[in-house]
């Protein structure tokens, strides 16, 4: 079918032909350098992620906030104050063929995104940078904060990115157009239903704090000694528990999906993982239960492999990953884009038949909070 000058777009833009795809293939490429500069916009913010009712107590802008913080573990695993990190910046994408790889990361600038104000920095999070952690429902709630907050952001600037790609077919021939289309719209379509998703997670942690009543948030704390050696902080909306069973169908998108947050962090000597989500989502407490019953033997492997399948903020003790094997060492890093499915509900989080075991460390305290 023939489309005229002044139709709609075939690609759904709500421009007209003339003006989006008409000659496209003929246009000037859209250089990989566009895509970065969104992003690197997109890393400056003038919105405090704090309860919208303390916007008024804010001063300045946000600074770089730490979801990993140097006093919950990263100057200790540090070697020279550097730990591996996931790099994924356009230097290390384009020598590794588009793929994200482990290397050497300042703690300065490891895990960091624009999110609180310096004023607000400070006083939302004392509880949890400033004393040991006890596992009080308060402190779980605000590790769990903290992360959400990051996955939001993540989340906003993979749309600004994804504005800027739909053009990335500019140049190409019309199957490479129609392709380029399907990916942005479809991967437009996920982020929007998930950017909804973690609103509603964030408003109920907004809630929580200005009330001070935390009973909302069901928490599963594990324990191990410091020998632990990933620290990781991320929010995410599981499709699969442990045992592999389909918890909820995030490829229908008017699915209100259910989130989980996991910190790693080090406090009092100890490693903790705390696992946060909403007392009355059965699904994420079966998810929970599931890790219980499915690697209650060694959690400690199954957890580092799940943290590096869902999540690139994750930090990394260079001295244990220079103390495994090669074939460690290889199963881990094909997990980094785990995260990623290329099919709804294609994400397996937990541990392979067959995979090595990176960690064997006994947990030492398990608790529901």
């Amino acid at each position: 079918m023939k489309i005229g000058r002044n139709d709609p777009c075939w690609c759904g833009s709500n421009k007209k032909y003339k003006k989006c795809h008409l000659d496209r293939e003929q246009q000037k490429p859209l250089p990989i350098s566009d895509g970065m500069q969104a992003l690197s916009a997109f890393k400056k913010s003038n919105q405090c992620c704090c309860p919208p009712d303390w916007k008024d107590q804010c001063v300045g802008r946000p600074i770089s906030s730490h979801t990993i913080s140097k006093s919950l573990g990263l100057s200790a695993l540090a070697d020279e104050g550097h730990v591996l990190g996931i790099k994924s910046d356009i230097s290390t994408l384009t020598k590794s063929n588009g793929i994200p790889q482990l290397g050497k990361v300042g703690i300065n600038q490891l895990s960091i995104f624009p999110g609180f104000c310096k004023h607000h920095d400070k006083s939302i999070f004392s509880e949890i940078e400033d004393k040991p952690f006890t596992a009080s429902a308060k402190q779980c709630a605000l590790l769990s904060y903290r992360a959400l907050a990051r996955e939001r952001h993540t989340k906003q600037a993979g749309s600004s990115v994804n504005e800027v790609l739909k053009d990335a077919d500019k140049g190409r021939p019309f199957e490479m157009q129609a392709f380029t289309q399907m990916l942005t719209s479809a991967y437009g379509s996920g982020v929007g239903a998930a950017e909804t998703d973690l609103d509603r997670g964030l408003l109920n942690h907004h809630e929580a704090i200005v009330s001070e009543d935390f009973s909302r948030f069901e928490s599963l704390v594990v324990e191990f000694s410091d020998e632990f050696p990933v620290l990781c902080a991320t929010g995410h909306m599981p499709s699969e528990d442990w045992s592999g069973k389909i918890v909820q169908d995030l490829g229908d998108l008017k699915t209100k999906a259910d989130w989980i947050t996991s910190v790693s962090f080090q406090s009092g000597g100890q490693a903790w993982i705390v696992f946060t989500y909403l007392r009355i989502s059965v699904k994420m407490r079966e998810f929970t239960e599931s890790l219980e019953t499915h690697y209650r033997t060694n959690l400690s492997d199954a957890l580092v492999k799940y943290f590096f399948s869902i999540s690139e903020n994750i930090a990394l003790r260079p001295s244990w990953w220079e103390s495994i094997d090669n074939a460690s060492r290889s199963a881990l890093q094909s997990r980094i884009l785990d995260g990623n499915p290329v099919m709804p509900n294609d994400n397996i989080i937990f541990p392979k038949d067959g995979e090595p075991v990176v960690l064997n460390l006994k947990a030492q305290r398990i608790e529901r909070i």
